[in-house]
């Protein structure tokens, strides 16, 4: 896992504005308990070159909370129907067939 440092150095930030994000509670790293130090897993790296691009994007501060919750439903939906879909595929093939026959359907009716 990466240090605080080497996260800097990736990403070319500022400690300052990393250091932002992880007090916004926007970046959640691992902090050793005896020196303080940080260490990013590969969900906080994705989530610092996110927070980079749509720094680069220009979007504000104030913004980024909402754009940020908008983006973790959206990623936690798509992990959902992933098991869904899992699931689906260990059942029998006709019951898979009528699941997927009601959830392709338009009919209010079949909902």
């Amino acid at each position: 896992m990466p240090a605080f440092v080497e996260v800097l150095n990736r990403f070319s930030l500022e400690p300052g504005r990393l250091e932002g994000w992880i007090v916004q509670g926007w970046v959640k790293p691992l902090r050793r308990e005896d020196d303080g130090e940080w260490f990013f897993d590969d969900c906080d790296l994705a989530r610092v070159e996110l927070l980079c691009e749509l720094t680069e994007m220009e979007l504000g501060d104030e913004a980024m909370p909402v754009v940020l919750s908008l983006l973790d439903q959206l990623y936690a939906t798509r992990a959902v129907l992933s098991r869904l879909g899992d699931a689906l595929d260990h059942l029998p093939p006709e019951v898979r067939a009528e699941v997927l026959a009601v959830v392709g359907s338009k009919d209010p009716e079949t909902r």
